[in-house]
């Protein structure tokens, strides 16, 4: 919708005021035509044709005010907004509109363009009150003279609506779009383009009241329309497409959410003479989503291009510009840059309050960020207080029901955790949960967030049982999330989000083994875990690898082998010294763009990730498909969770350096649960046993311990048993059990047992079971790292801070 009336129409007007003249005003006129003459190529220059004439013209009608006095101030009003005087720009529309209110005039087409002019300076400058009621009385002026069913009564419905959007009275401006939809439905449905439009409307309202499912439903009836009826050339278009990737991220599909929001930076870019604004709105949004996948690099180029680009358009104190700091600071906050990411967050909140007043959502979000701040730096009364002042103002503006209002909930709990008010924190905790429950659904990703921060606050508080249910329930939502998110996601994209889902598996495993004596099942769903997430990259990149090249599609083979050509080339590249390269007119970064852009390509083409994610199996598949004699093992590689004392001697919880190792074994007569051999020396298998068994091989000596360290223990569960498929993880990649020596038999393993190397278990399922696997190879899964590990101290929740420009977010814990 348009803020402003466009040159042409400045124009016409003028044209009219030439035309109309009775009176010998020769002067004023060729005045007016100088400035006429002078707007396209000095505006500046036009202004001072144009003020001179309104002087020339009052000065002939001896200050008496008429028609053509109220058009010119109407146009000077216009002329100040073209060179970003906005202050006389309002001085001259609120003239003009008084003008012909005094002449009894307020029933033309020229009051009502002075009207919308006026109504829409007064939003810019935040002077809301006089905005609401120009806008109200556009309204009742065009449904007095064009009737309350005409197209232009709903579009300025349509503006009340997008007035009310701006100040954050989210539930008034969904009435008016409804109203405007309703008429439309039952008098002008035909009309595509205004369909299409009010669809749009209602999508973008509807994602800021937390109605993603609901937005989904009109963006997409509105993107449907404009496709199918030739308006994909209207700007009105691009907009619908960036909304339809925010809902998608709402929704936690972030896969489609990167694919529409590229698209529509694409065709922004490409189309000649775009506001730079409506670039911003997009390099914003693919810098949010960034986040959310782990991309930091991404993010931050496209969050530093935005705030760049939002101070040079909009200026230092634009709400926009203030959306762009928030943002930035929230990428800073993520990199631990606390305090250059707290300037920010407080440039953002004083812009957004200044314009908008206390009762504003995104100040309240503001609020939010500088409050997860001060909790990180333990300044735990003053996030106390910011957190409360924001709490006061999403329960009036947002609601209750709002997602935003469950994440402020979710991070007081946070904060009353770090101050030892654990009976507050807990209540909180599940306040937030059911809000979430209702709001987004059991699926959504800041559900499972909340989950997590349950599942944490239990185990802190030695309630084991407890927090295993909300781990479980917790990596289940996120393992659901594999179809959705790995269509868009590079290896490196997926390594990130499998171990966001890795740390949550590894709470879980320590919680089960705590557990596992009292309730034995347990280790049915540890088993599970492992299946679910092992080797999830490498699994995902086998499929895609398979189903390209059954597709009998030239073109998208042809696609993977240069994909495959490009990865090989690039990894001599890394070989070659930045000198070289330069020398050679080789551009990394540009090839690590093809590369990932092409691999998106292929990902999205791919029957594999179009059919959507894999069955899943458990470990009774497993077992049902085992024959007598036969085993499944995996082997799964977690570090302890327990108790640390931090910085400041309180007990918190998190990851330690100590490795831990767990065989699974399911037998086909396995009826109860998966048997459990725990390995509790992990770091001394990785280091000082490997490094025993790699010198034997290499100096050919008599290996007598490996057997016994890495095997023994396994060995005695497996009991009359011939065969097992395995599944290994960590240091057990790097050698093959079958080359293991017994000293005590003085045979090899091979002799005992025939091992048959898988990348999941599940694979008994999924593979002939007649065929045997000849080829011993063991294929690289699970951690890569097998050296020192680094303390890492649990956090209560993911990050986001991230505010969209057409729809606010939050910090979460």
């Amino acid at each position: 919708m348009q803020f402003r009336l466009s040159s042409a129409l400045f124009f016409v007007i003028s044209l009219y005021l030439s035309v109309s003249s009775t009176l010998s005003a020769q002067s004023w006129e060729s005045l007016l035509d100088s400035s006429d003459y002078y707007y396209d190529t000095d505006q500046k220059r036009a202004l001072m044709y144009l003020q001179d004439a309104y002087s020339a013209l009052n000065a002939e009608n001896a200050g008496k005010p008429n028609g053509q006095e109220a058009v010119l101030l109407n146009n000077l009003g216009m002329l100040y907004w073209d060179v970003d005087d906005l202050g006389n720009s309002k001085k001259y529309l609120l003239k003009s509109v008084e003008t012909w209110r005094n002449i009894g005039q307020t029933s033309n087409e020229d009051y009502v363009n002075a009207l919308t002019n006026a109504a829409n300076v007064s939003k810019i400058l935040g002077d809301f009150g006089a905005a609401e009621r120009f806008y109200k009385e556009l309204q009742e002026v065009i449904g007095k003279t064009k009737g309350d069913r005409s197209t232009d009564y709903i579009k300025s419905m349509q503006e009340l609506g997008s007035f009310y959007e701006h100040i954050g009275e989210l539930e008034m401006a969904a009435a008016n779009f409804e109203r405007a939809h309703t008429l439309i439905e039952g008098h002008h449905s035909t009309v595509m383009v205004l369909m299409a439009n009010s669809y749009s409307d209602l999508g973008r309202i509807y994602i800021k009241l937390g109605q993603p499912d609901k937005a989904f439903s009109f963006i997409q009836h509105s993107d449907e329309l404009y496709e199918a009826n030739s308006l994909t050339h209207k700007l009105e278009y691009l907009e619908n497409l960036e909304h339809l990737g925010i809902v998608y991220e709402y929704l936690g599909k972030y896969g489609e959410s990167e694919r529409v929001l590229l698209k529509t930076l694409d065709l922004k870019r490409k189309r000649e003479g775009i506001d730079q604004g409506l670039i911003l709105e997009t390099l914003n949004d693919l810098g949010i989503l960034y986040i959310d996948l782990g991309n930091y690099e991404k993010a931050g180029v496209h969050l530093q291009e935005a705030f760049v680009l939002s101070k040079k358009i909009f200026g230092p104190r634009h709400p926009n510009y203030a959306t762009a700091a928030n943002n930035l600071a929230s990428y800073y906050n993520d990199r631990g840059d606390l305090d250059k990411a707290f300037e920010l967050f407080k440039e953002s909140a004083d812009i957004y309050k200044a314009n908008y007043g206390e009762y504003y959502p995104k100040y309240a979000t503001s609020l939010n960020n500088m409050a997860g701040i001060r909790r990180t730096q333990k300044k735990y009364e003053e996030a106390k207080k910011y957190y409360e002042d924001a709490l006061r103002i999403d329960k009036v503006v947002l609601g209750e029901s709002h997602p935003d209002y469950a994440t402020l909930i979710n991070n007081m709990a946070v904060l009353y955790s770090n101050t030892g008010d654990h009976q507050r924190a807990e209540a909180l905790y599940l306040q937030a949960l059911n809000l979430r429950k209702v709001s987004l659904g059991e699926n959504h990703p800041s559900y499972a967030r909340s989950l997590e921060n349950l599942g944490l606050y239990y185990i802190t508080h030695d309630q084991p049982k407890k927090s295993g249910e909300f781990f479980k329930e917790a990596i289940k939502i996120q393992v659901g999330q594999v179809g959705k998110i790995f269509p868009a996601l590079s290896e490196i994209e997926r390594e990130v989000f499998y171990n966001t889902v890795r740390e949550d598996v590894e709470r879980f495993n320590t919680i089960a083994l705590k557990l596992m004596k009292e309730t034995p099942a347990i280790l049915g769903d540890l088993y599970d875990n492992q299946l679910a997430t092992k080797a999830i990259i490498f699994y995902a990149s086998d499929k895609v690898r398979k189903n390209v090249l059954a597709s009998g599609d030239e073109q998208l083979i042809q696609d993977y082998i240069l994909w495959k050509t490009l990865k090989a080339r690039l990894a001599k590249f890394y070989q070659v010294g930045t000198a070289k390269l330069k020398e050679m007119n080789i551009n990394i970064d540009e090839l690590e763009v093809n590369i990932n852009n092409l691999e998106k390509k292929l990902a999205y083409e791919s029957s594999y990730f179009k059919s959507g994610e894999d069955k899943v199996y458990s470990w009774v598949d497993i077992r049902r498909n085992l024959k007598e004699g036969e085993a499944a093992v995996e082997i799964v590689r977690f570090r302890e969770f327990k108790s640390l004392y931090g910085d400041d001697d309180n007990l918190i919880y998190g990851f330690s350096d100590h490795i831990q190792y767990a065989a699974l074994i399911v037998k086909s007569d396995s009826y109860t649960n998966p048997e459990l051999v725990l390995l509790d020396n992990g770091n001394q298998l990785e280091k000082q046993y490997y490094s025993a068994f790699f010198n034997s091989l290499k100096f050919g000596v008599t290996d007598n311990e490996t057997y016994v360290q890495f095997w023994a223990k396994i060995q005695e569960h497996l009991g009359g048993i011939k065969k097992i498929y395995f599944s290994p993880d960590g240091v057990y990649n790097k050698f093959n059990p079958e080359t293991l020596y017994i000293p005590d038999q003085k045979k090899y393993l091979a002799d005992l047992l025939d091992v048959n190397f898988v990348t999941s278990t599940k694979d008994v399922v999924e593979f002939s079971r007649t065929e045997k696997n000849n080829e011993k190879t063991a294929i690289l899964v699970g951690n890569p790292d097998y050296g020192h590990i680094p303390s890492e101290l649990a956090t209560n929740a993911k990050t986001s801070l991230y505010q969209h420009v057409s729809a606010p977010a939050r910090h979460d814990g």
